[in-house]
Parts: C-alpha cells; structure tokens; sequence
C-alpha cells in the first residue's frame, strides 16, 4: 500500500484540527462578509474528515474512531444555537 498508519495518522490529526477551526471561524464569522467564504471552507473540511474517516477504517489504522467522532462534533458545531432568545409570553 502507498500509505502507512504514522502517515495516516498524522493527515488525520491535521485535516481534524483544520476541520475544528473551520468550524470556530464559520460560527465567528456569521453575518459577516466572509461568512459565504467560512461556510465553503467548513463544507470542503467536513468532507477531508469524512474521507479521511473513512481511509482510517479501510487502512485498519486504530485512529479511525477518533477521525469519526470528528464528523458529529463538527455538525454539532455548525448548527448549534448558542444565540440567547427572547422568551415571548403565549398571550
């Protein structure tokens, strides 16, 4: 095979930390003028840690459940509203 588990593993820590803060720089960049930018780079980097998600598993590497744990928290990250709302009363 052309790639070994300490190359697998170090592409997959480094697409998981480029992957963790595209995140933090979607979410700060909201109503902004790069927001548009963020969002493709959070989109291009969510499909790094699938692919390599999905390489780790292939390859047999043992790092493969980290790299897939990535996936969830970068939803989470991306959709969660942390914005404080107005309660409105029923009446």
């Amino acid at each position: 095979m052309w790639f070994s588990e300490p190359v697998i593993f170090a592409v997959a820590l480094l697409v998981q930390l480029i992957g963790v803060l595209s995140v933090t720089l979607a979410r700060i960049s909201e109503r902004s003028a790069a927001q548009s930018r963020c969002q493709q780079i959070f989109l291009l980097c969510l499909l790094g840690v699938g692919g390599i998600s999905v390489l780790a598993v292939h390859a047999g590497v043992a790092c493969w459940h980290v790299c897939a744990m990535t996936l969830p928290l970068m939803a989470v990250g991306a959709t969660i509203d942390l914005q404080r709302t107005p309660e409105y009363s029923s009446f």
